[in-house]
Formats: structure tokens, sequence, C-alpha cells
């Protein structure tokens, strides 16, 4: 009689969490709203913008072959790039994170994680709120430093969406 308080105090979070993870990969991943209209975005990238080898990826990385090479070719929002001039930094952060099918978080160390800008904190809060509202799993998690901590919402992650948690090889031939 006493393992069921114990067991929900222990594990309660992670049990309904891999719940909401299980129903939204089961009922797929298309938003409420049903298909993307002009002017959204494939993905919303995040990232530190004050870690200069993770921008430098980003830019000469990323975006080349993503938006500028290829078979598809993806249209990503950034910070820096897009959010529109006016706009209060949350304002701009919910429309990327909204009007976008995914969101990427590009994570380097466990030291550059603890001292992440609020933008990222920010958008993971939201990415978790659009999960419980539209039911929709739009994360998607990029580590760049291998070993990478042994965070636990890191290892359910891998567990749960092996397709959303990526390690980013050092080796060019590898990608």
């Amino acid at each position: 009689a006493m393992s069921i308080p114990l067991l929900k105090h222990l594990y309660g979070w992670d049990l309904w969490y891999c719940i909401q993870i299980l129903w939204t990969g089961k009922k797929g991943h298309t938003p409420v709203n049903g298909n993307m209209t002009a002017g959204y975005y494939d993905a919303f990238v995040v990232f530190d913008t004050s870690n200069k080898a993770v921008r430098d990826w980003i830019y000469r990385e990323m975006i080349v072959s993503l938006e500028n090479r290829g078979r598809w070719r993806f249209q990503l929002c950034l910070e820096e790039r897009d959010w529109l001039p006016g706009l209060s930094s949350i304002e701009n952060l919910h429309k990327a994170v909204y009007n976008s099918r995914k969101t990427v978080f590009v994570l380097t160390s466990p030291s550059g994680y603890s001292q992440a800008s609020g933008v990222v904190k920010q958008a993971f809060l939201l990415v978790q709120q659009r999960l419980l509202d539209e039911k929709v799993d739009a994360a998607v998690l990029i580590l760049l430093d291998v070993p990478f901590p042994k965070f636990k919402y890191l290892q359910m992650r891998k567990r749960l969406c092996k397709k959303s948690v990526l390690s980013w090889p050092k080796n060019p031939q590898a990608r």
C-alpha cells in the first residue's frame, strides 16, 4: 500500500512525461492546425549566441548544409537574423517556437548548458508547453560535445525519442 505513493513521489514526473511523449508519437507529429502555411519555418535553431565556437558552427556548417545545399532546402529561423525588431524578446521567441515545425537546441558542454542564455531556457519551457497544449513534440537536441553529462531528461529523451537526440561527430566524413 505504501509503494504507490512512494513510486508516484519518486517517478511521477518521469512517468507523466513518458506518457506525454509516447502519446505524441502515437498520434503523429503534425500540428493541430493541419498543414503549415507560407511564412512558417521548418526549424527554429536555439543556441547560446555568446558562444563564438557554436555561433561559427551554426553559420558556417549548419546553415550552409541545410539552407543552401542539397535536394531539400530547409527554412531556418535564427534569433539574430530573423527576429523582428520592435517586438519584445519573449514575443519573438513565442512566434519562433510556435511558427516552426521543430525547435532545434544546439548544446555544448555542461558548463555551457548551465550558463545558457535566458532565450535557450525560455525556448525549452515553450517547447515543453507546446507538448502539453498541442501534443506536438517539437524538440530536437544536437549535442556538439562528447561526452555529454548524464542529465535525467537527456537520458530519458534518448530512450524515448532516439531520432531527436543527435551527437554531432567531429569527423566530417561521419556526418
